[in-house]
């Protein structure tokens, strides 16, 4: 049964490509203003950006790398910077087309493996034309390899390998999708984030965890 099994998974799995010189994502969770930030992404990237680099950069590896580790929950942030889909972690890393290639690859080369991809954050996405190009994204880059969501959580992995589809993505959507093609594509293969219980603990110790 999915939700009975343990799962490996790794935390801020797109930050991977954070680098001393990467721009800031300008999102609200970020560790400064973004006004400051705006004036950091003009200067060179090591005046401001290295020292955050240091923290924001949690995987040593890529997707597709953490992939063949055994990783099967990859927990990612998207921001929506200058009209381009990024992961990010306070700074921008690859883009989010890039982490999709990585995951479809693998999920292609592995048709008996089951990969949760949660979208749990999703930044500078204001407007119906910002969700419509996300959802074109996804459907343009993993159509092919994701699970339909009349799957459940309580379903046995057996069942679920029945859709010959390896990918559940979680997002939830909080703007109008203008194309009615990606409203029904929408409706049918992304899972809401009510299905999956991810907390953070918060907690530096392993009682208190």
């Amino acid at each position: 049964i999915l939700n009975q099994l343990i799962i490996p998974g790794t935390h801020d799995s797109g930050s991977y490509a954070i680098t001393a010189s990467s721009k800031y994502s300008l999102s609200k969770d970020d560790p400064l203003p973004v006004w400051i930030e705006e004036i950091s992404n003009i200067l060179p990237g090591y005046l401001i950006s290295g020292t955050v680099a240091n923290w924001t950069n949690t995987q040593p590896e890529t997707i597709a790398l953490q992939l063949n580790d055994g990783i099967r929950y990859l927990d990612l942030r998207v921001c929506n910077y200058k009209s381009t889909f990024y992961l990010c972690h306070a700074l921008l890393g690859d883009t989010l087309s890039a982490a999709f290639v990585q995951i479809r690859q693998f999920a292609q080369q592995h048709p008996s493996e089951i990969i949760l991809v949660d979208i749990n954050h999703v930044y500078n996405v204001n407007s119906d034309l910002d969700q419509t190009n996300l959802i074109r994204l996804i459907h343009d880059d993993l159509s092919d390899v994701l699970i339909p969501n009349t799957f459940h959580a309580n379903d046995s992995l057996a069942f679920i390998r029945n859709s010959n589809r390896q990918v559940i993505l979680l997002m939830d959507i909080n703007q109008s999708i203008l194309n009615p093609d990606l409203q029904a594509f929408s409706s049918q293969y992304i899972w809401h984030e009510s299905n999956i219980n991810s907390p953070w603990p918060h907690v530096d110790n392993a009682v208190d965890l």
